[in-house]
């Protein structure tokens, strides 16, 4: 049986086109090779298992700037949103390490959009040219937490992505109520754009890198 975690992303080989296969099982994580025709057998690369809340949050992006996906996770047992990167050997990726501490919201006593476990549909990974952003959907916008290659530690605190383009509130400005938020490199100039599901379709913003 699966849990809820499926994912792809570049775990074995950087120079590699074909995306190889994630699976959050109730072992830990499994990888699988992508062999163009198909996947390999997949292999346990991390026996932590994340709670049902924490698995919505569950991204797969290069944190670390060495061309591998690397896996970011909200742990609210911990107080914390932690960082599994690939261990290399001689023939590319063969496992995670042990998981790194990226984020620690341990002790707010504020709700924010880091702790908010009702949030985790909007915990998202973004690209900003060369800078990665841990982003979410908080009641007063959408927040982020910058992440530099080569560092993965991020500041508890946030600014404001868009601070009138989404609402977490239910009864409060219907024109930004969104039920989801997706990014994505729509136009290959690399950055990622964001898409809001509103009930009145869809709304897409282009990102720009914050500059501070």
């Amino acid at each position: 049986m699966l849990l809820d975690g499926v994912r792809f992303g570049t775990f074995y080989d950087a120079g590699s086109k074909g995306k190889d296969l994630f699976v959050s099982t109730p072992k830990g994580f499994a990888v699988a090779k992508n062999y163009a025709g198909g996947f390999g057998t997949p292999l346990l690369w991390s026996g932590y298992v994340p709670t049902a809340a924490g698995l919505a949050t569950l991204q797969v992006h290069d944190v670390d700037g060495d061309k591998l996906d690397d896996v970011v996770v909200r742990d609210e047992t911990m107080g914390k949103f932690v960082v599994f990167t690939v261990k290399t050997t001689g023939f590319g990726g063969g496992a995670f390490q042990p998981r790194q501490v990226g984020l620690d919201f341990s002790g707010q006593t504020n709700a924010t959009a880091w702790n908010d476990l009702a949030n985790g549909a909007t915990v998202k990974v973004a690209q900003f040219g060369n800078r990665v952003l841990l982003t979410a959907g908080a009641t007063t916008g959408l927040v982020y937490a910058a992440l530099m290659p080569g560092a993965l530690r991020l500041n508890p605190g946030w600014r404001h992505l868009c601070n009138t383009c989404y609402t977490s509130l239910t009864d409060w400005r219907r024109e930004r109520q969104a039920s989801g938020v997706a990014w994505a490199d729509l136009d290959g100039g690399g950055s990622d754009w964001v898409v809001f599901t509103r009930s009145t379709g869809l709304d897409i913003a282009r990102g720009m890198a914050p500059q501070k």
